[in-house]
C-alpha cells in the first residue's frame, strides 16, 4: 500500500472556510506501507492573523501585515490581478508582495477616512486561480474568505479636564487659589521631565500671572496659574482664557485626533 491509499481522518473540529486554517484541527493519516503516518494536512492557505490593527497614531492607517504561506502548492510568479481584498473602508487600499513561492504579505496602505471604533469592519481577501502555479483555487483550502477579516480602529483619545475655572485665592491678592487637572484617555503625555509647559499655549492671561503645565502621571497633567494679577477685581474677571495643545504633548496622537479639548476656553474669576 503507497501513499496514495489513505484514510482522511479529521481530528478535533471540522475546518470550516469561514476562519483561518488552525493545524491542530485537522490532520491526515496516511498508511505508508500499512504504517501510520501523520502528514502535514490539506492542501491550504494559513495566515499569520486574521485582524488588521489601526496604527498607534490613530490616524487611520493600518499596522498589521498580515503574512499568508501556502502549503501543496507554489504561488504564481506574477500576483498583480489574482488576490482580491475587498469591503476596504474608503481611504484604504491593499498591497501585495510576493515573498516567496509558498509566502506572500498582505497589507493595507493609506489613511481611512472614518476610523473611530464604531466604523470597526470585515473585509473579504479572495485567492483567484490563477494566483498559483499548479493547483486550482477550489482545491485549497482558505482561498476565498468572505468577512474572514477585521479591520480595528482605535477610540480616538479623549482629553478630560477637572475644571473650566480659575478662582482667586482667599488672600485676595491677585493671586489663584486652584488647579486644573487633565486626564488623558487612550493615549499618554510626553512631557520632558514632567514639564508639559512649552507643549501648550496661553492667551489671554492678566498681567502678573504666568502658568505652568506639570506632567503628573502618564495621562495625568495639572496646570496651574503662578504670580500676582496686576488687576483683580471682579470687574477683571476673565472668561477666554484660551489653552491650546501641541501635538508635542502626546506620544501617540497628533491633537486633530482627540475627540475634544484640545482647544478650550477657560475663567478666571477674580473676588471684590
Amino acid at each position: 500500500m503507497n501513499k496514495t491509499d489513505l484514510i482522511n481522518l479529521k481530528i478535533g473540529t471540522t475546518f470550516s472556510n469561514a476562519k483561518a486554517y488552525d493545524p491542530k484541527q485537522f490532520n491526515t493519516i496516511w498508511l505508508d506501507n500499512g504504517v501510520p503516518t501523520l502528514s502535514n494536512g490539506p492542501d491550504r492557505l494559513e495566515f499569520s492573523t486574521t485582524i488588521f490593527q489601526e496604527a498607534s497614531a490613530n490616524d487611520g492607517s493600518i499596522s498589521t501585515t498580515v503574512y499568508v504561506t501556502l502549503v501543496g502548492d507554489q504561488f504564481a510568479f506574477d500576483l498583480f490581478g489574482r488576490i482580491n481584498v475587498s469591503n476596504l473602508p474608503s481611504g484604504l487600499f491593499e498591497s501585495i508582495t510576493r515573498l516567496s513561492d509558498t509566502e506572500v504579505s498582505i497589507s493595507i496602505n493609506g489613511y481611512a477616512d472614518s476610523h473611530a471604533d464604531i466604523n470597526d469592519t470585515y473585509i473579504t481577501i479572495q485567492f483567484l486561480d490563477s494566483a498559483f502555479l499548479n493547483l486550482q483555487a477550489s482545491q485549497i483550502l482558505n482561498t476565498n474568505i468572505s468577512n474572514g477579516f477585521y479591520i480595528n480602529f482605535n477610540n480616538p483619545p479623549t482629553l478630560y479636564r477637572s475644571s473650566d475655572t480659575f478662582t482667586e485665592a482667599v488672600a485676595n491678592d491677585g493671586s489663584i487659589g486652584n488647579t486644573i487637572t487633565f486626564t488623558l484617555v487612550g493615549d499618554y503625555f510626553n512631557g520632558t521631565a514632567g514639564d508639559l509647559t512649552s507643549d501648550v499655549t496661553v492667551s489671554n492671561l492678566p498681567l502678573g500671572l504666568t502658568y505652568t503645565m506639570t506632567q503628573t502621571g502618564p495621562s495625568e497633567a495639572e496646570w496651574s496659574l503662578n504670580g500676582w494679577a496686576d488687576s483683580h477685581t471682579i470687574v477683571n474677571d476673565v472668561a477666554n482664557l484660551h489653552l491650546v495643545w501641541k501635538d508635542s504633548a502626546f506620544v501617540n496622537s497628533p491633537t486633530a485626533v482627540l475627540v475634544s479639548n484640545y482647544d478650550q476656553l477657560f475663567n478666571i474669576y477674580f473676588s471684590n
